[in-house]
């Protein structure tokens, strides 16, 4: 069975664990993390062994973890990656 491609939306104080514990899944692919602080994205994505970016559309993912604003989740959560 392929592994679940996962991205992590907003790695901020919650965000940077849900980010660590996907990675070390043994069924799940961090395919990145999703913030808008340069610093942090990089420095999640460095430690989880990802891919840093600063919009979600970037992200291809087969699901997603929000960790953002509830004022955004619902933008996220209804785009949907090709």
């Amino acid at each position: 069975m392929a592994r679940l491609r996962v991205g992590v939306v907003g790695v901020g104080h919650l965000g940077k664990e849900h980010a660590r514990i996907l990675a070390s899944l043994p069924d799940v692919e961090l395919v990145g993390v999703v913030d808008p602080n340069v610093s942090q994205v990089e420095m999640v994505a460095q430690r989880c062994g990802t891919r840093a970016f600063r919009d979600h559309h970037a992200n291809r993912r087969d699901a997603h973890n929000s960790r953002n604003s509830p004022k955004r989740h619902a933008a996220i959560s209804l785009y949907r990656s090709a």
